[in-house]
């Protein structure tokens, strides 16, 4: 079957547009990671498809390159907006309105950018500022609550930093990401036992499935959870957990191939 799509970038990601407003458009993860390689398929950084709603102008649904869909993207909230003008949008994120969304979501990615920017440069004050600015407008952004807890312990602030942090894994509970980070943070405090208890959070059964046993061994903010009696334990599940997911990656991609090759 041919579909019809847009093909749109902001602030430098680039995103798959599907009008299903009209047509349905079905999206299963093993499609929605087949349309973003760019390898073997069209290549994007997320698929956006387009839905009817009882309650906006349209409905957004956003799906990672993973495959793993997602409750909102101020870049790609943008896009929506310039491709359909549309005044309401919404998301699983919430219910964008105003007559100034464009402009507002615009103002958002520039944030977020400006945030980056001044992670990468060290400046740490700076980046929370901003990323403050994206989160009181777009409080789902996942990444930008992540580096706002990253940047709020650089500056020694540990509270802010583990609040922001929790609030992701929340977000999230798939991503091992937010825990990881809650688990650093324990450890430079001082507190190794209890930086061990949240990385055995992230191993347990129906966890996020952390597979990063490389992270462990040789990340420096860890030293002193790897001196407690513990970490064996802790490595040998991260390690399973390593194997199972290459193992499934494997698989996955080779699933996705069949599916792109049978396409017209």
């Amino acid at each position: 079957m041919r579909r019809h799509f847009h093909k749109m970038h902001g602030l430098g990601n680039d995103f798959v547009i599907v009008d299903a407003r009209k047509q349905p458009f079905e999206v299963t993860p093993v499609l929605a990671k087949a349309i973003a390689d760019r390898r073997t398929g069209v290549g994007c950084d997320q698929l956006i498809v387009l839905e009817p709603s009882e309650t906006a102008d349209l409905k957004m649904r956003i799906w990672n390159q993973d495959g793993g869909e997602v409750e909102s993207c101020g870049n790609a909230t943008r896009c929506v907006v310039q491709l359909t003008g549309a005044r309401t949008i919404d998301s699983d994120g919430g219910l964008l309105t105003g007559e100034a969304l464009g402009a507002e979501v615009g103002h958002t990615a520039i944030y977020r950018r400006l945030a980056d920017l001044a992670y990468e440069r060290g400046e740490w004050g700076r980046a929370l500022a901003n990323y403050r600015k994206v989160i009181k407008v777009a409080s789902s952004d996942f990444a930008s609550l992540v580096q706002a807890g990253n940047s709020a312990r650089r500056l020694n602030q540990p509270v802010e930093a583990e609040n922001f942090f929790r609030k992701a894994a929340k977000l999230r509970p798939d991503s091992w990401v937010p825990g990881y980070n809650l688990a650093c943070l324990k450890a430079t405090r001082g507190d190794a036992p209890a930086a061990l208890s949240e990385l055995e959070k992230l191993v347990a059964p129906g966890g996020p499935d952390f597979h990063r046993p490389d992270l462990l061994e040789h990340d420096a903010d860890l030293v002193a959870v790897r001196a407690l009696p513990g970490y064996p334990a802790l490595r040998q599940k991260a390690e399973a957990a390593a194997k199972e997911f290459a193992a499934a990656r494997r698989e996955e991609t080779d699933e996705a191939a069949e599916l792109t090759s049978a396409l017209p």
